[in-house]
């Protein structure tokens, strides 16, 4: 049956599992470093900073309160755009307030969110203070180690009787 499915073109595995994205939790792969603001410096501060920062150069940023607590995400192309007064704090571009993840969702949920909302990352909340960050680097992860554990994991068959 499997050979007449494949023979139509459509795909069909070799194996059935559960979706590993739905079995991962979001505290399994999220880390605690990435670039997080203070709401209170100025645009031209931050501007300033990542130019110096080789390193860090991504695509959205997190801003939070002197306390960690969460205050939204403003993307790089917007904090470098030349319409806005460099006095003004970082908290003034901040147009997306409300996307987050929690530590015990699933990486599914964290796919489809970003995916709706076209973000690289997704800032992780316990409560309302940022606990890490999740990137589609992280998630990639999730796939290379099931990759790997997957090929120590070889078919033995028995010849003996």
């Amino acid at each position: 049956m499997t050979e007449k499915i494949a023979r139509r073109g459509v795909y069909t595995p070799h194996e059935y599992g559960p979706d590993l994205l739905e079995r991962t939790f979001v505290s399994e792969v999220a880390y605690d470093s990435g670039v997080v603001v203070s709401n209170t410096m100025s645009i031209d501060e931050v501007r300033n900073w990542l130019k110096h920062e080789e390193n860090e150069r991504p695509n959205f940023i997190i801003i939070t309160d002197e306390n960690g607590i969460y205050k939204g995400v403003i993307s790089s192309s917007n904090l470098f755009s030349l319409h806005h007064q460099l006095q003004n704090t970082i908290e003034s571009l901040i147009k997306r307030k409300d996307i987050f993840i929690l530590p015990e969702d699933s990486l599914k949920s964290a796919v489809e969110l970003m995916t709706r909302e076209n973000m690289d990352i997704l800032p992780v909340l316990d409560q309302t203070a940022v606990v890490g960050i999740l990137t589609y680097k992280n998630m990639m992860s999730i796939y290379k180690k099931d990759f790997v554990d997957n090929a120590h994991r070889q078919r033995h068959i028995s010849l003996n009787r």
